[in-house]
Order: structure tokens, then C-alpha cells, then sequence
């Protein structure tokens, strides 16, 4: 399963000892409860990335 969002995020480096790289925010939320609540095998997109792609090589079913 996966989640697909568009949206802003906040990255950064956080970690004094074990630096590591994170994004937060709510386009990241989003996309991470469809992945956990998704079909397995299948893709979830909102749809601001389904307008986005349209006229591309993509089929959406």
C-alpha cells in the first residue's frame, strides 16, 4: 500500500547525536493514514494529485 499527497511540508535535520532527516505536516498525515488504511497492492492518490497528472501517461481506475 501507499499514499500519495501534493502539498507543503516542513523538513529538516534533527538529532544532535543521530542526525536525521524528517518531514512534518499535514500533507505528510494525510498521505501516511491512506497508506495505513489502504488496499494492499494498490496506490492511493488525493485528488490534487490526480488533477496534476492528467494528460500524463497515468490510468486511474
Amino acid at each position: 500500500m501507499i499514499g500519495i499527497n501534493i502539498g507543503p511540508v516542513v523538513a529538516g535535520v534533527i538529532g544532535a547525536r543521530k542526525p536525521q532527516y524528517d518531514i512534518w505536516g499535514n500533507t505528510v498525515n494525510v498521505a501516511s493514514r491512506m497508506d495505513s488504511t489502504g488496499v494492499p497492492g494498490y496506490s492511493q492518490v488525493t485528488q490534487e494529485v490526480v488533477d496534476s497528472l492528467v494528460g500524463s501517461h497515468f490510468e486511474f481506475r
